[in-house]
């Protein structure tokens, strides 16, 4: 996202969005961009998100940390068509004119796929709201939660999916996530109403409760080995536990 000139107070509602939330961020004031890191709730674990701020609204990019080959036309290829296949399931996303498309885009250079939403003003709506700015941080966090780890199936999966078996995929695993963060929230719902208000809480309602199996998107004859995700962007904090190599 390249900005010549911006809108200081549409960058002004951003900035005091994220300082409202502790988030912490990178400003470029000299070309209205601002940049963070957030965690995710699915095997990425991890995104890059970007706000580009222009004279007439702002755009969010979301960058999933999986990387295609960009010299494996097979990949690129289904890369395309998931693409493609997600951006025409967010349609019913779209609320224009104030909102700009929410869409899956491929960089077939780079190998890199973002989720991009983001505001243009209107007469009604120079500016954007607090509740405005917050829908378009989290929309694109959350659609590359639930979509991303397909890009993560293409990059390092076995290479025979199709796009639409990938997306399907996805779905399912969707489901199964949101049936367990139900799950959860039924059981702290649980614990609370368990809890004695007179006396320190029982060791039963201190456990975590029964331990839910992680959801992956790879069966595990898919994968050689263990292995965390490809990083997209140079200076990406290494794994805690992973091993520096040897030298040169």
């Amino acid at each position: 996202m390249k900005n010549n000139q911006y809108n200081p107070e549409i960058l002004r509602c951003i900035r005091e969005n994220l300082d409202e939330r502790n988030r912490g961020y990178i400003h470029d004031s000299e070309k209205g961009v601002i940049f963070y890191r957030r965690s995710l709730d699915c095997t990425l674990r991890l995104a890059d998100v970007m706000i580009g701020v222009q004279e007439d609204g702002y755009t969010v990019e979301v960058t999933c940390p999986a990387v295609v080959d960009p010299h494996d036309p097979a990949r690129l290829q289904t890369t395309i068509n998931y693409c493609r296949l997600v951006s025409e399931k967010l349609l019913p996303l779209w609320d224009l004119p104030r909102d700009k498309p929410v869409v899956m885009l491929p960089h077939l250079s780079t190998g890199t796929v973002t989720i991009r939403d983001g505001f243009h003003s209107t007469p009604e709506m120079p500016l954007p709201d607090r509740d405005t700015v917050e829908r378009h941080l989290n929309t694109a966090l959350l659609l590359m939660e639930a979509f991303g780890d397909g890009i993560l199936e293409i990059a390092l999966g076995d290479g025979r999916k199709s796009a639409k078996e990938i997306l399907r995929l996805c779905d399912e695993v969707n489901a199964r996530r949101v049936e367990q963060q139900l799950r959860r929230a039924l059981e702290e719902v649980r614990r609370e109403i368990n809890r004695d208000p007179e006396g320190d809480t029982d060791e039963e309602d201190e456990e975590e409760g029964e331990e839910l199996e992680a959801v992956e998107l790879f069966d595990p004859e898919d994968e050689e080995e263990e292995t965390s995700y490809p990083q997209s962007h140079p200076w990406f904090p290494p794994e805690d536990n992973e091993e520096k190599p040897d030298g040169d």
